[in-house]
């Protein structure tokens, strides 16, 4: 004998089958599951097989029922499995909608926060990257300003040296040509006072009266014009010596006034101008002479 299970779960015999349906009044309906359109044949309402005489058909046909509802246990198995897979997946759903959190206005200003502060971030990144661009390019402008600063500097301490050689190369040709001009003044002062005592020497040698005999000295007065001793260095003669004082000296200081007068660069430059003076250059040219005598 074949044995079965329900819907269920419990063990089904072919004797309880035979039992039940001679303890059931009438038809019974199964308490679950599909109920059939349509009755087969050798079966009551229920599917249940007929009660017949043991052996022959009814066993077959119990076999039959048995078949059917094992067929029938392991579609309503697989219902309950999807109910199951389908009731798990909504309770899962169910309890993430109640874990998350409904959005609120505080929600909402926190998310509109956090949009502000990256938008901050970012402008302040843009902000500091634009900073350092400028502050690069203002250091290298810094740097090459200076750069051109110490190279005017240069410039200009190179033309400063090259001026201050130039001064002082004029400096030491000034004073070159000064110490030149120096040495030629104190020559051309030596070489004129030398000349003013070799005119002097000359001068008081021919005023000195040469001793001659008495005749002699009469003959050479009566026969010479009366006359000084630069007359007497003019024409080659010599004077007498008892000519009288005053007129040789009157001859003397009219020669003396004809002669060039000689003065010194530094007595040029103390003496006044005659204009100035109010004085004819004729007679700074006697005085002049007359001190040179």
């Amino acid at each position: 004998m074949t044995d079965g299970v329900t819907e269920t779960g419990a063990e089904v015999t072919a004797e309880d089958v035979r039992d039940d349906e001679a303890t059931r009044p009438g038809d019974a309906t199964p308490p679950t599951g599909r109920v059939p359109d349509a009755a087969r044949p050798g079966t009551t309402a229920a599917g249940l097989p007929q009660r017949s005489p043991r052996g022959g058909d009814g066993a077959r046909t119990v076999e039959h029922i048995v078949e059917d509802l094992m067929v029938r246990l392991a579609a309503a198995e697989h219902a309950r499995d999807t109910a199951e897979r389908r009731a798990d997946a909504l309770a899962a759903t169910l309890e993430e909608i109640r874990s998350r959190p409904a959005e609120t206005f505080g929600m909402r200003a926190d998310k509109v926060l956090r949009m502000a502060e990256h938008e901050a971030a970012m402008r302040r990144r843009t902000a500091e990257i634009e900073a350092a661009q400028l502050v690069d390019a203002a250091r290298d402008e810094a740097a090459r300003m200076v750069d051109d600063a110490r190279a005017e500097v240069d410039r200009l301490r190179a033309a400063g040296a090259a001026a201050r050689r130039d001064s002082e190369l004029v400096a030491d040709t000034a004073a070159s040509m000064h110490a030149h001009v120096s040495g030629l003044r104190s020559s051309v002062r030596d070489e004129i006072a030398r000349l003013h005592a070799m005119l002097g020497a000359e001068l008081g040698r021919l005023d000195t009266p040469a001793r001659t005999p008495r005749g002699a000295d009469r003959a050479e007065r009566v026969r010479r014009p009366v006359g000084g001793p630069a007359h007497a260095l003019r024409t080659g003669e010599t004077a007498g010596p008892d000519e009288a004082p005053a007129a040789d000296g009157v001859a003397d200081r009219d020669e003396e006034a004809a002669l060039p007068a000689v003065v010194l660069p530094e007595q040029r430059d103390a003496e006044p101008s005659p204009a100035a003076a109010g004085v004819p250059s004729t007679a700074d040219s006697e005085g002049s002479a007359q001190q040179t005598s």
